[in-house]
């Protein structure tokens, strides 16, 4: 059965097809991940020129058989900041990278909903610039192991991977205890030193590294 959808997301991913066209990935709320054929998005002229990565979007869509088609696109955010600086940038692409990485199938409504708010918030904070870009990250990463069921285990100062014990300070440490215990829009109310965002780079990154789903 072939019929339109209606929704609301962030492209998470593009990818060039023929000389004009695009796959785009988005993250959506209500109906989680998919991917979509944005017909001459990559010509200056189209309609879709505005499907960039990064940007929150109204869009419908035809659902085939064997493909979706991207048939309309509005423009809400398109976060165009994050472009003007280049550790920002990568930063951007690394939380892309985690929800097309480790979002898969169908999720439900709320655990979608919370994602591409975490999303918004996550994206909005790196194109204001306000905290340091690793940080940044940091949060996204340990919120959405939280969002996802994968919410790390703390005890003492240690924190418990799915291979090895991190021994970790106590100003990480009390960075994730704020994290995991404020709402989703609270997340980004703080900051620790330098040193300690590089620990804490490396911590999520085993932690994510480390994921079986």
């Amino acid at each position: 059965m072939s019929y339109t959808i209606k929704a609301r997301g962030i492209i998470i991913k593009e990818v060039p097809v023929s000389e004009s066209d695009k796959y785009l990935t988005i993250f959506t709320k209500d109906i989680g991940k998919i991917v979509v054929r944005a017909k001459g998005a990559k010509n200056s002229k189209s309609k879709f020129v505005i499907s960039e990565i990064f940007s929150y979007v109204d869009f419908v869509f035809y659902k085939g058989n064997n493909f979706n088609s991207l048939t309309q696109i509005e423009l809400i955010e398109n976060f165009y900041n994050i472009r003007l600086n280049y550790d920002i940038l990568m930063s951007a692409y690394e939380i892309a990278k985690i929800i097309d990485k480790y979002i898969q199938g169908v999720i439900d409504e709320e655990e979608s909903n919370n994602i591409l708010l975490l999303s918004i918030i996550s994206f909005k904070a790196l194109s204001k610039n306000y905290i340091n870009h690793d940080l940044i990250f940091c949060i996204f990463s340990i919120k959405f192991l939280q969002l996802t069921g994968f919410e790390p285990y703390i005890y003492g100062n240690r924190i418990q991977s799915t291979v090895s014990e991190i021994l970790i300070t106590n100003d990480i440490k009390n960075s994730i205890h704020y994290i995991l215990t404020s709402e989703i829009k609270k997340i980004y109310n703080f900051t620790i030193d330098e040193k300690n965002i590089r620990e804490f780079k490396k911590i999520c990154t085993i932690l994510l590294s480390n994921l079986e789903i």
